[in-house]
């Protein structure tokens, strides 16, 4: 005799199960397992062409499947480029997407294909957007990026890679500071130069200007020394407020205005290309420019691109070892050295030892970790896993069952 699960039984493991691919299964065990299967298939969405998109408008308002929207959390749209279709989703789905947190916008061409004004709808449509995350995409203008970004009121976290827009970045601040966007994070790795300043300077007349507590501007984007100034101002108008930064170091000392002393309750630091050019620039940042009581956790990304590099480096790196080491950076519990560029036919081993070498204070601490960057011949950290559903995987269990 063959023991049947109860319902909630089945519901609760299938809550469990974080993989896909697991769950695609779960659906075609028996009629039990599909109800509650669809609707956790339903938790993260991919849609990345029309095809999908067209598949689940026709399906969207059958009882079952409308039920499983109501678990919906995250949502990520590839825009067309044969077939626009992303101007269509508040009109066609905003409806079913009220409770969505996770929204992403990916490849989208709005120079090419201007938004009808029923888009900035999707903010009133999609109010539960917490996060919003714009990935090589372009505006046709910078008033136009403004506009999306605002509908969404309760917006606290914006995220955007290879983002641009066409024409100057024009805005003048009025008198009165806007309520929206009011982010908590911000993270931008720029498309082209300029973008930014234009972006920063914005932000600095909003609410946001007092409420980012996670912040990281150029990671791998494009970034100059004439983005330093605003950003400066940005970190100055955030104070206190700011409790974890990533930031490109300047090349050189020269017009470098770079102060975080504001920041009183800073606890995470990442600081990226620092190499022979910018290690004096290190120096000063972590001697004279940095407010340490809180601080807990400081990354740095170290490029080594000669044999000469290397040894002028050894100088300032033992003088930040020195520093990191005093009273003032009690509260220090881990210095991580991520090696990303060594010189050709260079053993990452040894090089590893040598810049433990320099920093002799912190590790008879025991916080000084130095490791050398993915691509330096060393498989790659896993990612995290990411349940990511694609629309085209569900679309036979779907039709299956209508029939």
């Amino acid at each position: 005799m063959v023991l049947e699960l109860s319902s909630e039984i089945v519901k609760t493991v299938v809550s469990h199960i974080d993989d896909r691919e697991t769950l695609c299964h779960c659906s075609l065990t028996c009629r039990r397992w599909l109800p509650a299967s669809r609707f956790y298939l339903f938790r993260n969405v991919s849609i990345k062409n029309r095809a999908s998109y067209d598949i689940l408008v026709r399906v969207r308002d059958i009882s079952y499947i409308s039920h499983a929207f109501n678990n919906l959390y995250s949502l990520q749209l590839w825009e067309d480029q044969a077939k626009p279709w992303l101007y269509l989703v508040p009109l066609t789905l905003g409806h079913r997407l009220g409770r969505v947190h996770l929204l992403t916008l990916l490849r989208f061409r709005w120079q090419e294909f201007p938004l009808h004004r029923s888009f900035y709808t999707i903010g009133y449509r999609m109010f539960s957007i917490t996060t919003l995350t714009l990935v090589g995409g372009t505006f046709s203008s910078f008033a136009e990026f403004r506009r999306v970004v605002c509908s969404f009121e309760s917006l606290s976290e914006l995220i955007l890679e290879r983002v641009v827009w066409c024409g100057p970045s024009v805005y003048s601040h009025g008198t009165r500071v806007s309520r929206f966007p009011r982010l908590e994070l911000l993270w931008v790795n720029s498309g082209s130069e300029g973008v930014i300043a234009a972006l920063v300077d914005w932000l600095l007349g909003t609410a946001s200007a007092s409420s980012i507590r996670d912040l990281q501007l150029g990671d791998s984007g494009v970034q100059s020394n004439s983005d330093l100034p605003v950003i400066q101002r940005l970190t100055r108008a955030l104070g206190s407020s700011l409790r974890n930064y990533q930031m490109s170091l300047p090349a050189s000392l020269e017009g470098d205005t770079t102060d975080l002393s504001p920041n009183t309750a800073l606890r995470t630091l990442h600081i990226r290309n620092v190499d022979a050019s910018s290690a004096d620039t290190l120096v000063l940042l972590l001697d004279r420019r940095i407010y340490p009581t809180n601080l807990v956790s400081l990354m740095l990304d170290l490029h080594i691109t000669t044999r000469c590099a290397l040894d002028s480096l050894a100088a300032p790196w033992s003088e930040v070892s020195r520093i990191l080491a005093r009273n003032i950076y009690s509260s220090l519990e881990s210095v991580t050295v991520w090696l990303r560029e060594i010189p050709p036919a260079s053993c990452t081993h040894a090089l590893l030892s040598v810049v433990e070498g320099w920093m002799p204070e912190l590790r008879s601490l025991s916080i000084l970790h130095v490791k050398p960057w993915w691509n330096l011949g060393f498989q790659p950290p896993s990612p995290p896993t990411n349940s990511t559903n694609h629309v085209d995987s569900l679309s036979s269990s779907i039709l299956e069952s209508q029939e």
